[in-house]
């Protein structure tokens, strides 16, 4: 088990809003599985590579639209076909 203490408040403050110390104690093994689900989240390689193309291409995008068309053309993947979405049915 692993524990944290924390303390605070100073003599000069009233009862009342003094901070009191306390001690909380968590399970190792459920520290152990929030790391491992904390690292899991992290963006791996292809989501920042999206990320930073969508930072490059937004900067010179002309509208919601082209971003959209060059992004499709890039990662064509993960596209979904489903832009009518976003920017209503074609000739709308």
């Amino acid at each position: 088990m692993t524990s944290a203490a924390i303390q605070g408040g100073s003599k000069q403050e009233s009862d009342m809003k003094a901070v009191r110390p306390f001690r909380i104690t968590f399970p190792e093994a459920e520290l152990t599985e929030l790391r491992k689900s904390t690292v899991s989240t992290r963006p791996n390689a292809d989501t920042r590579s999206y990320l930073q193309d969508f930072d490059r291409l937004q900067k010179t995008a002309t509208s919601g639209q082209d971003l959209f068309d060059q992004m499709a053309e890039l990662y064509a993947h993960r596209v979904a076909n489903q832009s009518w979405l976003m920017f209503g049915f074609p000739g709308a």
